[in-house]
């Protein structure tokens, strides 16, 4: 039974209120695998869906970033790389100016989105290499 610091419960992670939108109305919700990670796919899938400027790995980036620090934060966040005149597209730009928005946390969710697209970046090259 998973429950971060913040009070994130369940293998995918979900806050309470992020579960409800979901389905996941009990404690036992949360606790069960199956609910909660349809639950978190189906959370993901609505970042992935916010984040309609970026394309390829950045979109994805921008929705890992979102999942683990809320939309919000991100939207906040391309709004202080544009004000820097960054580009607002780019996850680059947003690791940047992220402390701005959510402090000391932005160092858990810019380590987040790296750890998902190292391992991502590590599969590729370890299915390219059994091709050869």
């Amino acid at each position: 039974d998973a429950v971060s610091p913040v009070n994130a419960r369940g293998l995918m992670q979900l806050m309470p209120a992020t579960g409800g939108e979901y389905g996941l109305d009990s404690e036992k919700d949360f606790f069960n695998p199956e609910l909660n990670i349809r639950a978190g796919i189906q959370h993901l899938r609505k970042m992935y869906n916010i984040f309609t400027q970026e394309s390829g790995i950045e979109r994805w980036k921008f929705a890992c970033g979102a999942y683990n620090a809320g939309q919000g934060n991100i939207i906040l966040a391309q709004e202080k790389a544009l004000e820097r005149k960054l580009p607002t597209d780019l996850w680059d730009s947003i690791e940047t100016v992220l402390s701005l928005v959510t402090g000391i946390n932005a160092v858990e969710t810019i380590n987040y989105v790296k750890k998902i697209f190292t391992f991502e970046i590590a599969n590729k090259l370890e299915n390219l290499t059994s091709k050869v």
